[in-house]
């Protein structure tokens, strides 16, 4: 099985994508690390790492790949999942990992906006709202939403309007 992960930054694809490599015992792939080892630098060319990802790839069947970059690839997955998160879960989260404040508004925009399930719109996803929950519950979460085929239904909205009255975004 082909398990693809993205979604924001901060929403837990690496968390999420590590734990069901280790459940299903399928082999883990890190965009980030192939991006470092290619040296395809921080303005990814997609289109090469689309071309590096399949030949990785071409000779494997079961594992899980996560990236934010994968919405933007032109790839077919047996599951995907969208990994989601509150504004306020990002924020504590982008604050331990010191993101500058460009960045943290973008990305939270990103995830207000609707930005993956927009991008992936012709293709089946799972979304996971991954806020507040322990790695445990992710788990749980996760396999339950994958064997049953559901998802949750996440909604910004409000959110959004707030933090667009406040200047915010």
């Amino acid at each position: 099985m082909r398990i693809a992960i993205t979604g924001v930054p901060g929403t837990g694809k690496t968390t999420l994508a590590k734990i069901l490599s280790s459940r299903f015992g399928y082999d883990y792939i890190d965009v980030a690390k192939i991006v470092r080892e290619y040296r395809l630098g921080t303005s990814v060319d997609i289109d090469k790492l689309q071309t590096i990802l399949e030949q990785i790839l071409r000779s494997r069947n079961n594992y899980v790949i996560e990236s934010h970059l994968l919405a933007e690839l032109d790839m077919d997955f047996d599951i995907i999942i969208i990994t989601r998160a509150s504004y306020r879960a990002l924020l504590r989260r982008y604050a331990r990992r010191r993101y500058g404040k460009k960045k943290i508004w973008e990305n939270i925009a990103a995830e207000l906006l609707d930005y993956f399930p927009i991008k992936l719109e012709n293709k089946r996803f799972i979304q996971i709202d991954t806020t507040g929950l322990s790695i445990r519950e992710l788990e749980r979460k996760a396999i339950k939403y994958i064997q049953l085929g559901i998802s949750d239904d996440v909604d910004w909205s409000d959110d959004l309007f707030r933090l667009v009255i406040r200047g915010k975004i």
